[in-house]
C-alpha cells in the first residue's frame, strides 16, 4: 500500500534529460505549524531513478518547481545505502498541489552545515570513489548549503567526439573550494545569454545576491567509476 507524504520541494534538476531530479524535505503537520523532516527523492524504477514528465506533472497540468509543496503517494524505502533518501514513487498516482496548505518557511530553518560536501581526501572535491562510500556510507545525499557567492563557468567540452554545454559552479564551502556541474534548468534558463557561442572561450560570471545563494547539492550514481557531485539547485537571495 502507497503512503502519501507531504514535501517542500528543494531539487528540481535535469537527470538524462528529459528525465528530472525532484527532491525535498518531508512536512510533518501538527495543526497550524509544520515541522521540516528528512528528505525524500522519488525515484522511478526506470535507468537511474530518473523521473519522466508524465510522472511528474501535477494533476492540474503544471510541472512542479522547486519551493513548491507537493502531496505524492511513494510505494516503498528503496533502502539505498549510496541515496538514502530514495523512495520508488507510486506512477498510478498524480501529484498534488497543496500550496495551499502551506507558508514558505525562512531559509535559517531549511538550511545544513554539514562540516563538508562528501569530500574524499586526496581527491578532487567534485566526486567520490565507490570505495570510498561503501566504507564510509553517506548518512544523506542530498543537502541545502548556504554561499554568499558563486562563479559560474558557462563552457562547451567535448565529451566522447561531441560538443555539449557545460555548467559549473565554482564556489567556496567552510574554507574548502568546490566546482560542480550545474544541473538546475531554471538557473541555466535565467542565465541563458551568457553561455558562449560554439567554438568561443568559456564565459565565468560571478553571482553574488544581496544575502547569498542557497545551493541544493545532490550526490550522483556511478558514472565511470566516480560518484560525481552536482548542483541541483541555486536559490538567489
Amino acid at each position: 500500500m502507497a503512503t502519501t507524504k507531504h514535501l517542500l520541494i528543494l531539487a528540481d534538476s535535469i537527470k538524462h534529460w528529459p528525465g528530472v531530479c525532484i527532491a525535498g524535505c518531508e512536512i510533518r503537520s501538527s495543526g497550524t505549524y509544520y515541522q521540516l523532516r528528512a528528505w525524500i527523492r522519488p525515484v522511478s524504477q526506470t535507468g537511474e531513478g530518473e523521473l519522466s514528465l508524465s510522472e511528474t506533472t501535477l494533476t492540474n497540468g503544471k510541472l512542479p518547481t522547486a519551493l513548491d509543496f507537493l502531496q505524492l503517494n511513494l510505494v516503498r524505502h528503496m533502502k539505498d545505502r549510496l541515496q538514502p533518501e530514495n523512495w520508488l514513487n507510486d506512477d498510478t498516482q498524480k501529484w498534488q498541489s497543496v500550496n495551499s496548505l502551506y507558508q514558505k518557511p525562512p531559509w535559517e530553518i531549511v538550511v545544513e552545515t554539514p562540516a563538508n560536501i562528501w569530500v574524499q581526501r586526496d581527491e578532487r572535491t567534485d566526486r567520490v570513489s565507490p570505495e570510498y562510500l561503501k566504507k564510509t556510507p553517506p548518512a544523506q545525499s542530498l543537502y541545502l548549503v548556504h554561499v554568499p557567492t558563486i562563479r559560474a563557468r558557462f563552457e562547451w567540452k567535448e565529451f566522447d567526439g561531441r560538443y555539449k554545454q557545460r555548467r559549473r559552479a565554482v564556489f567556496n564551502y567552510r574554507g574548502v573550494a568546490y566546482e560542480l556541474n550545474i544541473t538546475d534548468p531554471k538557473f541555466s534558463e535565467r542565465y541563458r545569454s551568457q553561455f558562449p557561442a560554439k567554438g568561443q572561450p568559456a564565459n565565468v560570471f560571478d553571482v553574488s545576491p544581496p544575502n547569498g545563494c542557497y545551493l541544493c547539492v545532490s550526490l550522483a550514481p556511478e558514472f565511470n567509476g566516480f560518484h560525481y557531485k552536482v548542483v541541483a539547485s541555486i536559490f538567489e537571495t
